[in-house]
């Protein structure tokens, strides 16, 4: 009995002192912390959702065991981007940022982030202001004034003099208008009609882009949802020109939502992901399909979402070090930054001067049958 009890005894000690071990040894493998802010909520949570499960599926192809990813929910909206961003700095003490799926967060986000030095990989987001007067910003996602070029030559490219847009009113589709009225400038004229986020009805403001008489109407939405009811209630007032779009055709919650209306919407896209990927990158694709569905929306984000993390964590791989060490981190990491070339999924690219990726490509497409069909044409 005595014996027993010993054993017993030596157990239990032993046993305290084995847990803490393997306790410490799990806390030493979050050795750095990445904020992640997405929309997780909201009219476009689909699309941080979509982005949130790439960066998910890149970190296990990665094995990067040794990096904890921290999502908040900025609901596509600048003031709760900007406490997302206190939180990761103050609270958190995140090393980098990345995700960052709307214009308006980031733009709202960015002082904080640049006021502490820390840097923020944009990996959606397109606004082509996100990275002007910036240090510690950089846009891997698509710039929308290179974007805005490609449609506009398009829209002149087919004889259209007077061009309507109907623009919904937030800062990724007013740099949108920006982009593409000075491309139009002096080549045609152009009338703008906005409507708020969140409108339900906005069929004042197309009868009065109607009355300008325009051969060809660019529908300037955020996200996939509102320019579905812009193109619903444009039919409804029989207003019917040639509809240009940028991004959103292309998507399976666009198509749902307008059927057949969809049908002769011509649009500048980013690349497909047959179009874009390497054989790796398609091989890859097909495997986040497996374990997670195709993308609710664009094939691209995906690519993103993942190259969003390969850049993360090829840059912390080679400083070595949390930014809390060292005042001149985010420097250090900079200048390896822009001295880099990745080898990514969609082939080759690096970060210029400016902080943005190159290079850049963008397609121009037609729905033909509920289908996107690819136009033939380059700049």
């Amino acid at each position: 009995m005595k014996k027993l009890l010993l054993i017993i005894i030596f157990f239990i000690f032993s046993t305290l002192l084995f847990f803490p071990a393997v306790f410490s040894e799990e806390k030493k493998e979050v050795k750095f912390r990445v904020g992640v802010s997405l929309p997780l909520s909201g009219g476009v949570s689909f699309m941080g959702n979509d982005l949130k499960n790439a960066l998910l599926f890149a970190k296990e192809y990665f094995k990067a065991k040794n990096i904890e990813l921290i999502f908040e929910d900025d609901k596509c909206e600048g003031k709760f981007a900007v406490s997302a961003a206190h939180k990761f700095i103050n609270i958190d003490k995140v090393d980098l940022v990345t995700g960052v799926a709307c214009s308006g967060s980031i733009l709202a986000a960015a002082p904080v982030y640049e006021g502490k030095k820390v840097p923020v990989f944009v990996v959606l987001a397109s606004s082509r202001r996100i990275t002007q007067g910036r240090k510690y910003i950089y846009q891997l996602s698509p710039n929308d004034g290179i974007a805005a070029v490609f449609l506009a030559k398009k829209i002149l490219k087919d004889g259209h003099k007077k061009v309507g847009i109907i623009s919904e009113q937030t800062e990724y589709c007013e740099d949108f208008n920006t982009s593409i009225t000075e491309a139009l400038k002096g080549k045609a004229a152009y009338k703008i009609e906005s409507f708020a986020p969140g409108s339900v009805d906005i069929r004042a403001e197309l009868l009065r882009l109607k009355q300008f008489s325009p051969t060809a109407v660019f529908v300037n939405a955020q996200a996939e949802l509102s320019e579905a009811l812009v193109v619903k209630q444009m039919h409804q007032l029989h207003f019917e020109p040639t509809i240009y779009a940028a991004y959103y055709p292309s998507s399976a919650v666009f198509l749902k939502a307008v059927g057949k209306l969809a049908d002769n919407i011509i649009y500048v896209d980013t690349p497909t992901a047959e179009e874009s990927l390497t054989n790796e990158g398609k091989k890859l694709f097909r495997a986040f399909v497996k374990k997670y569905g195709k993308p609710k929306t664009l094939d691209y984000a995906w690519a993103l979402g993942f190259e969003g993390f390969r850049v993360v964590y090829e840059g912390l791989k080679a400083l070595k070090s949390r930014r809390v060490s060292s005042k001149n981190w985010a420097d250090n990491f900079r200048a390896w930054l822009l001295n880099k070339r990745f080898q990514g999924v969609f082939g080759e690219y690096k970060f210029n001067s400016k902080g943005v990726r190159v290079p850049q490509n963008f397609a121009l497409r037609v729905i033909k049958k509920g289908k996107p069909v690819s136009i033939r044409e380059h700049q």
